[in-house]
């Protein structure tokens, strides 16, 4: 399984891959078309990779050109967005509905980081979200 990191910016999700196993979700803010704001890293054991660190530093259309897998999720075509908490034993998950084809990522992450992800979509997709 790939991981792909999430990016929130102004107009848009990329969805950029950073690494070779595992579920990773990070979340920043936006505002101007760039990111801002700290990353959010789903692995419990902290930090950020170096790959997701090197994505902070590019536009999204640099970011989307990096890697072929790499790709975009516009926030006029989410329908809804569907979390679910992870439990004591598995993952958690987040599933965009859009008009097109649905996508899905575990997230492999604690309850308290889960919620920072819900609230960060939340203000991107104000009403979109669901629990």
């Amino acid at each position: 399984m790939n991981t792909f990191t999430l990016f929130l910016t102004d107009q848009r999700i990329i969805v950029a891959k950073t690494g070779g196993l595992g579920a990773n979700f990070t979340a920043a803010g936006a505002a101007g078309g760039g990111l801002i704001g700290a990353g959010l890293n789903a692995h419990s054991s902290g930090g950020i990779s170096k790959k997701t660190n090197e994505y902070y530093s590019m536009t999204p259309g640099q970011m989307l050109g990096k890697d072929k897998k790499n790709f975009k999720i516009h926030y006029a075509g989410v329908q809804s967005v569907e979390m679910k908490q992870p439990r004591v034993i598995g993952q958690g998950e987040v599933k965009f509905k859009t008009s097109g084809k649905d996508k899905r990522f575990m997230l492999d992450t604690s309850k308290e980081i889960f919620s920072t992800y819900m609230a960060s979509l939340q203000q991107a997709l104000p009403s979109r979200v669901l629990k």
